[in-house]
């Protein structure tokens, strides 16, 4: 995938630094050749016109052009072009009167035989087929924007792998001053296509990470160099102020303060656990199924430390279970020891969640 993208990306930065003739040149000869042949195969196209009638091409191949010509008896009207001599012709930007004359510049022959006539109307049909595919391609141009544009690839979590040995070489192509357009341009061979393989400038890699699942200071060095890092912690503005009498800003700005005090600021929650919420069932939703259990796994389940960071709302109550059940288990309980359990969030209101905040 990326070097699909990097190839689009070097593809677009190319076009972005030519005009319209530098464009038209970019592509190989031989592969406009080859595409005025198909042309006149696919078309049926005439090349020109002899007394006998049109001649046309018949069959190509990597070697040969095949001719036939209306009304000629000799070899049945069939005649073979080298496409080597057709290219050397084409190469020449002379304009020439005649075969003869064209034959003598680029080749340095004085004698002439049939097939120089059909060499010398090729040359004709394909100037005037380039002529004709530049002035479409001009026009294109006009409507098609070639100005440099960004590609980018976002991986998410980034900081979840390996990535020394996820980029590898890698690691000295994207740096800015080794890019494609740059002063410093680096290319590698890759190990399997034997491809030359660069980075252009206009690539950019975005990757996300959580730093709650796995801090950053585990990166390699290299890597940190190559990138800049932009924190993005919990921005309670994108969240309601009024969520049926709820603050929303003030909840999770209250929860994010007592996790920061008890484990790091790299545990605390994001808002984006918020911004679908509508109302108070979507709020009760959203506390039930992320982030009490978030709590549980931040905590180990110590739900003395999970009371607190809710500030003792009424969702954690204490478990009142039958004595007689642990009689014979004294000597292995603490007689002190307290067993929470979450309260039923049908129970749940507007108040619950406003204490945790007041």
């Amino acid at each position: 995938i990326f070097k699909e993208l990097c190839e689009k990306a070097l593809d677009n930065y190319e076009n972005s630094i030519l005009n319209a003739d530098e464009l038209n040149k970019k592509i190989e000869l031989k592969e406009k050749v080859e595409n005025f042949l198909n042309w006149l195969l696919e078309t049926n196209e005439p090349i020109g016109k002899t007394k006998g009638g049109n001649f046309f091409v018949v069959e190509i191949d990597n070697k040969t052009i095949v001719i036939y010509s209306e009304g000629v008896e000799r070899f049945d009207g069939i005649f073979n072009l080298n496409l080597s001599i057709f290219m050397e012709l084409l190469k020449c930007k002379d304009e020439f009167n005649n075969a003869t004359e064209m034959f003598k510049k680029v080749f340095n022959r004085d004698y002439a035989d049939r097939t120089h006539t059909y060499y010398f109307n090729l040359v004709k049909k394909f100037k005037a087929y380039e002529e004709k595919q530049l002035t479409a391609k001009i026009e294109n141009n006009k409507n098609n924007d070639n100005s440099l544009k960004p590609y980018i690839i976002i991986i998410d979590e980034i900081n979840r792998g390996n990535l020394s040995k996820i980029f590898g070489e890698l690691i000295t192509l994207i740096e800015p001053s080794k890019r494609i357009g740059e002063k410093e341009e680096l290319k590698v061979t890759l190990p399997y296509s034997g491809e030359k393989f660069g980075v252009p400038k206009n690539v950019y890699i975005i990757g996300t990470m959580n730093t709650a699942d796995r801090s950053i200071t585990s990166l390699d060095t290299a890597l940190r160099r190559r990138f800049e890092f932009i924190e993005m912690m919990p921005d309670v503005s994108k969240l309601s102020i009024d969520c049926e009498g709820i603050n929303l800003q003030e909840l999770l700005k209250a929860i994010n303060t007592r996790i920061e005090y008890l484990l790091d600021r790299e545990k605390t929650i994001g808002h984006a656990f918020f911004i679908s919420v509508e109302n108070l069932e979507s709020l009760k939703k959203v506390f039930k199924n992320r982030i009490i259990p978030l709590l549980q796994e931040y905590f180990y389940n110590d739900y003395a430390l999970i009371d607190a960071v809710l500030n003792k709302n009424g969702m954690l109550e204490i478990s009142v279970e039958n004595k007689d059940y642990l009689k014979n288990m004294t000597e292995f309980i603490e007689s002190d020891k307290i067993v929470y359990k979450f309260s039923d969030s049908n129970n749940w209101n507007k108040d619950t969640f406003i204490k945790i905040y007041k």
